[in-house]
């Protein structure tokens, strides 16, 4: 069905109705919501940033610290070894490299 108008005007408004219809649309409805949909992306992304932050800083403790309790435990090791049988040198051990 087809309305059929002679006016000028009236053509031109017809015509504009839809485009303002969708921009009224477009400004109130999917704007705020790809807004709040780009801020909540943002803050996504800056929380996976800061815990990649904290995860590497927690393995660079981590290795650092690691390191010196695998050189403590192998020195507690070859301590023990050396002692033997000697209580006294194995409590000595104990008391050197006790955490």
């Amino acid at each position: 069905m087809f309305i059929v108008v002679r006016n000028t005007r009236a053509r031109i408004a017809l015509a504009l109705i839809p485009i303002i219809v969708f921009v009224i649309v477009y400004v109130a409805v999917i704007r705020p919501a790809q807004n709040t949909a780009n801020q909540v992306a943002a803050q996504g992304q800056q929380l996976i940033r800061t815990s990649e932050k904290q995860a590497n800083q927690a393995l660079q403790q981590v290795q650092a610290g690691g390191n010196s309790a695998v050189t403590n435990a192998q020195k507690l090791t070859a301590c023990i070894a050396s002692a033997g049988t000697n209580t006294t040198a194995l409590q000595a051990c104990q008391a050197k490299y006790q955490n």
